[in-house]
């Protein structure tokens, strides 16, 4: 079985925690399982140069859900899509109780000027913008959240490998 998991925090404008979820399951999308069956086996599929963290505010995930899918990303006050280079400096491989996993680097959302939000769902897709490209899954925060001036959303996603 293979599931992606997420760690989030929210902090204020001096670093302190606002809000934390840990170990939250994330929705495994058609075209992250068939990217990684693609890149993986049969190499029908590039891997991409980078992969990207996005914000949105769809009010329910499913697994057909594609990049147009996105509802309400921000554009405005210091959003913009976090870059994960596909390699050891974006990601982490381990193994976790015998089981192995490749965890994102820690992305950080940041409001500049303006809130950011409301954002209730983050994304891990291969394009920065736009439609055109794969949405490979996405966590449904616990409660919508917005960003005020100088505050941040940190995150980190891993894709785990199990039994």
């Amino acid at each position: 079985m293979a599931h992606f998991v997420a760690d989030v925090v929210h902090k204020d404008k001096n670093g302190n925690v606002i809000w934390r979820e840990n170990n939250v399951r994330n929705i495994f999308h058609d075209g992250g399982e068939e990217y990684i069956i693609k890149a993986c086996f049969t190499e029908e599929v590039s891997v991409p140069a980078n992969h990207y963290l996005r914000l949105d505010n769809r009010s329910s995930l499913a697994e057909a859900d594609v990049l147009s899918s996105l509802s309400a990303e921000p554009t405005t006050n210091g959003y913009a899509a976090v870059a994960i280079t596909t390699n050891t400096t974006g990601y982490t491989a381990s193994q976790d109780s015998g089981d192995w996993q490749a965890a994102t680097k820690t992305c950080t959302f940041s409001a500049s000027g303006g809130s950011v939000g409301p954002v209730a769902n983050m994304n891990l897709c291969d394009a920065s913008t736009g439609t055109s490209g794969r949405l490979l899954c996405s966590l449904a925060l616990s409660q919508s959240r917005t960003l005020s001036d100088g505050e941040s959303l940190d995150a980190t996603m891993t894709l785990k490998v199990s039994e």
